[in-house]
């Protein structure tokens, strides 16, 4: 995992408007261990959604070979990380790099980074339900 220099974007607020933001470092920062491997066993369960996205429909095609691949990089990662946490492991990468080599290293490809935005977003709402603002919304779910 690399990208320490880069610094993570911020959740969008509840309406998409850019109020209320929570830097992500932070927010999975604060949690708990146990809450911090709660919320990666959920966001590796969001990526198999995100992985979905590049199935072609009734066949056993790829729309995006890489894509998927990232994806399965990832899921590589966040499960090893729960592993750690879960033994105590302290040489479990620091909060700060994970977090950015799963925010700011996934590819941008094919609508992946924001897709696993999207995850990371929808994990953290998961284990924090009073505190994670909303997806943003696109024109047509309005």
């Amino acid at each position: 995992m690399m990208g320490m220099a880069r610094r993570a974007r911020s959740f969008p607020d509840r309406d998409g408007g850019g109020m209320e933001r929570l830097d992500p470092i932070e927010a999975y920062a604060d949690l708990p261990p146990g809450e911090q491997a709660r919320f990666l066993t959920r966001l590796a369960w969001e990526l198999t959604l995100v992985g979905r996205e590049y199935y072609t429909p009734g066949t056993e095609e790829l729309t995006d070979p890489r894509a998927l691949r990232a994806v399965n990089e990832l899921q590589h990662s966040i499960t090893q990380h729960v592993r750690a946490l879960l033994e105590n492991d302290a040489r479990r990468y620091p909060d700060d790099v994970l977090v950015r080599g799963i925010l700011d290293d996934t590819p941008d490809r094919s609508g992946l980074r924001r897709r696993v935005r999207d995850a990371f977003a929808a994990a953290y709402r998961y284990v924090r339900p009073e505190a994670a603002p909303a997806p943003r919304r696109t024109p047509a779910e309005t």
